[in-house]
């Protein structure tokens, strides 16, 4: 079977939890509104000290960034928001509808299978942008009054340095990269395209791949081998869609985890590949089985290269390509959390966060064209008297 991956190449020290005001998706979307007017540093502020005990749709997490003043406030918005990402939905976004009895789940499944098998190779060959935001928690700094030194080019710095002048952020979340990186989906495979190129070569980097396609197909092959129950109706952007929860035990797990060796700081390269138990949520489209969001959380042992979590969830939307419209990934988050050694070589956690969206969709296309020159017709005439080259045939490039 084919396998769908997660990278984790992380190499660093951890941080203290920090206290936040837990608000649920009711509560903040009071607050944006009453925050209406208000400068995009002090809407930010407010954000940043929240933490959300719901998760957040996709439909409405677009239109409260919409209505942000700015950047700042947009970025607090998306971490609060996706470190949400794997809790249950908000009250609101679940339709009071009906269970639907075993045979209708049947069905759902069903065509939820169908489609991850036909559905998704019947897409055009096509392009598209990924936005990745990188967000990573502050390390831990050094007590002072440790007697193990800081290595040659640190700085030692005391505990109680405030960060932005208003205390220790330890436990925030903050900005440490952004990129743009091409997806290429070919006679229905995902390329290896720029992401998995550059966790190849950036020690920090938190990479995830497959997610055009084997996401789907492993996930739901795994959970018919493992449990798969019904969990509720949810409110998408194209109408409700039903949610599974299902669970995988190792032996049949083929979630694969890359993930770095936490005794090698110095070597942050150096990964070690699981296949652990996991669980999560599929959400399935009643009519045409469409996956409509899909999340997996890893349950790791505890002598798995230190990995505490390592978690990822897709949402899925209309896009149009090539004027048609078809399903594809909107939007992803990843996150992991990682044991690691500290200077003093006493273990602690480093979190780890990326927030994808996907942009940009259009037909993938090549063109080739044969240009003469410096060709005779054979009587000494020049290239613009001979007679027009032969079309090339189906092995020319």
């Amino acid at each position: 079977m084919r396998q769908w991956a997660f990278l984790l190449v992380l190499a660093g020290m951890a941080l203290p939890a920090f206290a936040a005001r837990r608000v649920s998706v009711a509560e903040l979307e009071q607050l944006l509104a009453a925050a209406h007017g208000q400068s995009d540093k002090k809407v930010a502020k407010q954000i940043d000290d929240l933490e959300l005990t719901e998760r957040v749709s996709y439909t409405r997490l677009t239109q409260w960034e919409a209505g942000l003043p700015g950047s700042q406030s947009r970025e607090a918005l998306t971490k609060i928001a996706d470190g949400a990402a794997f809790l249950g939905p908000a009250p609101e976004d679940v339709p009071d509808t009906p269970k639907p009895d075993r045979e209708a789940q049947i069905q759902m499944v069903k065509k939820a299978m169908d489609y991850t098998v036909e559905a998704l190779h019947r897409l055009p060959n096509f392009m598209a942008t990924r936005q990745t935001k990188t967000f990573e928690s502050l390390p831990h700094i050094e007590e002072t009054n440790h007697t193990a030194a800081a290595p040659t080019g640190q700085t030692e710095l005391n505990p109680a340095t405030s960060v932005d002048g208003e205390g220790n952020d330890f436990g925030r979340l903050f900005v440490v990269d952004s990129w743009n990186s091409r997806v290429t989906y070919r006679d229905g495979e995902e390329v290896a395209d720029d992401e998995q190129k550059r966790s190849d070569t950036t020690p920090r980097a938190l990479s995830t791949w497959g997610v055009f396609g084997p996401i789907l197909s492993v996930v739901l092959s795994d959970a018919l081998q493992g449990k798969l129950i019904w969990e509720h109706w949810e409110r998408g952007p194209n109408g409700d869609y039903g949610v599974f929860s299902y669970t995988v035990p190792q032996v049949y797990s083929h979630f694969n985890v890359d993930t770095g060796n936490p005794l090698d700081i110095g070597d942050p390269g150096n990964t070690i590949s699981v296949f652990p138990a996991y669980h999560g949520e599929i959400g399935i489209d009643p009519a045409t089985g469409s996956i409509m969001r899909i999340s997996e959380q890893a349950e790791f042992a505890g002598t798995q290269a230190g990995t505490k979590a390592a978690s990822i969830q897709v949402e899925y939307g209309a896009v149009e390509i090539g004027g048609s419209p078809y399903i594809c990934p909107v939007r992803s988050v990843a996150l992991c959390r990682r044991e690691v050694l500290s200077l003093t070589r006493m273990p602690n956690s480093i979190t780890q966060l990326n927030d994808v969206v996907f942009t940009n969709y259009h037909v993938f296309r090549t063109e080739s064209r044969i240009l003469s020159v410096g060709i005779t017709d054979g009587r000494g005439g020049t290239a613009g008297d001979a007679k027009p080259a032969q079309q090339p045939d189906s092995k020319q490039k």
